[in-house]
């Protein structure tokens, strides 16, 4: 992905490896990136990531997920039956600054028929949210790291 409609990210004080634990850890991605987040896995590696917008649950098809121990997690993700109209590339980024710290970045890239139309107000939504979760996995990270 050479340009991204979203990108946002955040210094961590906290070492990688705590960030990493917090990121991979699929079962627990409630805990930064929303209450009732889930993330459905095939041979641990996410399919599906399913949350709420209002009362409804939304489910995002995971695609081409490539995953870099302590580095990154990427992916194409649409909802059902609509990828050639709207996708999205997601990339969460991990980057050791020092032993101590580093610089988690989130990414994203839309694509499809009618991203054009859409390409606007859902990287506002999505800078919106990714500047909140990243701010969660820091104050998990950080809280973790001081014990």
């Amino acid at each position: 992905m050479s340009t991204q409609d979203v990108d946002v990210g955040v210094d961590i004080n906290a070492g990688a490896g705590v960030v990493w634990e917090i990121l991979s850890d699929f079962d627990n991605w409630d805990d930064w990136h929303g209450t009732g987040t889930e993330v459905s896995k095939n041979n641990e590696l996410p399919k599906k990531l399913i949350f709420r917008a209002g009362p409804l649950p939304i489910a995002i098809n995971l695609f081409d997920v490539k995953v870099v121990d302590e580095k990154s997690i990427e992916w194409t993700g649409a909802l059902p039956f609509s990828r050639s109209l709207l996708h999205g590339k997601r990339k969460l980024i991990l980057e050791e600054t020092s032993k101590d710290a580093c610089r988690f970045k989130q990414e994203e890239s839309f694509f499809g028929l009618i991203s054009p139309l859409l390409r606007k107000s859902l990287s506002a939504l999505y800078r919106k949210n990714y500047s909140r979760f990243n701010e969660n996995i820091k104050s998990i990270a950080e809280s973790r790291s001081n014990r």
